[in-house]
């Protein structure tokens, strides 16, 4: 009996598949307790959505089981199952590459689920494998794989062998490749490429390092000498293991474009590494001569770096009164005493004469503190008053001598303090350590 039953109401489903082709029935297990349709279902290639009417349960103790009764019948049906093949990249977003699609009966018909690569900032330079092709990220689409690096400059791995730009043997530098940066640097540029904090310099196709482990650190500066020109005239510039040196070229050398100092003719000449106007520093220098610079003795001048000084335009002058056996003059601020007599010299010059007392020595008209004096360390001497003598700058000092009676006096010398101690005899000294 229960049998029949049962064939009957499968019988009775069946009927109603019949009259509907999108309908289909679903029986309920004894633990069921609801029926209810599928957003979806799928039979052979078709897509069956939309539900527009369902099923109910209906309870048969006779049988022991509660049957669903009606069908689930949809209103939508899709029999164009796609091929979903991989998209490379997506037409509708390039930043994504679609790869093992599989057909998907959803609520709108048929659709394709993919996995997706999506291509950003974090993963650039990044290789995919795409219907049948590889493509690389480069920070914001997918490009496919060239054959070569077609641009040396995109930071991009173009030919995706997982070498970017001038690290790739595609891209030639007419100079030196930053292996990391991957960036070409042309002869003579400088960059920090070990991250020691210090220049290298591109010189000749390599990278020269001037910074080594141990040893003075210091930025690379030349490849030639050319590169340390520091456009003063005055100096040799050249380039010493790929850093620069300036060194004074000898005082005399003819240079140009100096400032005159408003003293007769202009004799440009470098000085002490400056390019100056000497004529008219009261002082005859070999480079001058009585055709560029009468005003430093012209051609009466003898000897050159003798001190000529102005000291007149009368004529008589040498005869009477004559030179001084010395002289004191200032010049840029500064005393100096001029001694070692050589003579006295007129230069005339059309209506103008000049009369000039040349000396062959100077010196500036000051005098240290002696602490102690160093022929005697029981003197100390201070406040010295210079004078110009014929042998130079003399000096009259204070002076305090330290001796037996005066052990423990203290005085100042030199900006220091200074004590008198018993040390292998009376000597001053800036410690108290013998008093």
């Amino acid at each position: 009996m229960r049998h029949l039953i049962f064939v009957l109401l499968v019988s009775s489903f069946i009927f109603h598949i019949v009259l509907a082709s999108n309908c289909f029935f679903d029986i309920c297990i004894r633990s069921t307790s609801s029926c209810t349709c599928p957003d979806t279902y799928v039979e052979g290639n078709t897509c069956y959505y939309n539900v527009s009417d369902g099923c109910s349960c209906e309870s048969y103790s006779t049988i022991g089981c509660t049957v669903c009764g009606g069908d689930c019948c949809y209103s939508n049906s899709d029999d164009s199952q796609p091929t979903c093949g991989d998209r490379c990249p997506d037409p509708n977003d390039n930043s994504k590459l679609k790869v093992n699609g599989n057909p998907k009966c959803t609520v709108n018909g048929w659709n394709c689920s993919y996995t997706d690569y999506t291509c950003d900032s974090s993963n650039k330079n990044v290789v995919k494998s795409c219907g049948g092709n590889n493509y690389v990220c480069t920070g914001t689409s997918w490009v496919k794989c060239a054959d070569r690096e077609t641009n040396c400059n995109d930071e991009i791995d173009d030919d995706c062998d997982g070498k970017i730009d001038y690290c790739d043997s595609d891209c030639s530098c007419n100079g030196c490749v930053d292996k990391v940066a991957c960036e070409c640097y042309s002869s003579g540029s400088k960059a920090d490429i070990d991250g020691d904090g210090y220049d290298e310099i591109c010189c000749n196709g390599r990278w020269r390092d001037c910074s080594p482990p141990e040893g003075n650190k210091k930025d690379c500066e030349c490849c030639s000498n050319s590169d340390c020109d520091d456009g003063n005239p005055c100096t040799n510039d050249v380039c010493n293991n790929y850093v620069c040196t300036h060194t004074n070229v000898d005082d005399g050398t003819s240079c140009s474009g100096c400032s005159s100092d408003g003293n007769g003719q202009v004799v440009c000449a470098c000085v002490n590494g400056q390019c100056k106007d000497t004529c008219g520093d009261d002082r005859c220098q070999s480079w001058e001569n009585s055709n560029n610079c009468g005003a430093d003795g012209g051609g009466d001048c003898p000897e050159s770096g003798w001190y000529c000084l102005y000291v007149g335009d009368d004529a008589t002058y040498c005869n009477s009164p004559g030179c001084n056996e010395t002289e004191v003059r200032s010049e840029g601020g500064v005393s100096y005493c001029y001694y070692d007599l050589k003579g006295c010299f007129v230069e005339v010059s059309g209506a103008t004469i000049n009369v000039k007392c040349c000396y062959g020595k100077r010196s500036t008209m000051s005098c240290s503190d002696l602490c102690p004096d160093p022929n005697d360390n029981s003197k100390l001497k201070t406040n010295g008053q210079p004078s110009c003598t014929a042998n130079g700058v003399s000096c009259s000092y204070t002076t305090y001598t330290c001796n037996s009676g005066n052990c423990g006096a203290s005085r100042s010398c030199g900006g220091s303090t200074y004590y008198c101690v018993y040390d292998n005899g009376c000597r001053w000294k800036t410690s108290k350590d013998n008093l």
